[in-house]
């Protein structure tokens, strides 16, 4: 699996059901390494797709909306 892929994974942990999720919590379910989905997180967080909350878990972000 590519670069690409565990990103849209990472991407597609965010759901209806969850929308805010912790970086253990997305490795976990995409079976995607922490150390890659931490890599992966901070790009998606440094381009806007991904927004922390003020606990410090993970959300999509403005950017991801506006281009979707």
């Amino acid at each position: 699996m590519g670069l690409t892929s565990k990103s849209l994974d990472v991407l597609a942990a965010f759901t209806p059901d969850h929308p805010v999720r912790t970086l253990s919590e997305m490795s976990r379910d995409t079976g995607v390494p922490m150390t890659t989905a931490h890599r992966i997180v901070g790009e998606l967080l440094a381009w806007g797709a991904l927004e922390r909350t003020t606990d410090g878990a993970l959300q999509v972000g403005v950017r991801l909306w506006q281009v979707a």
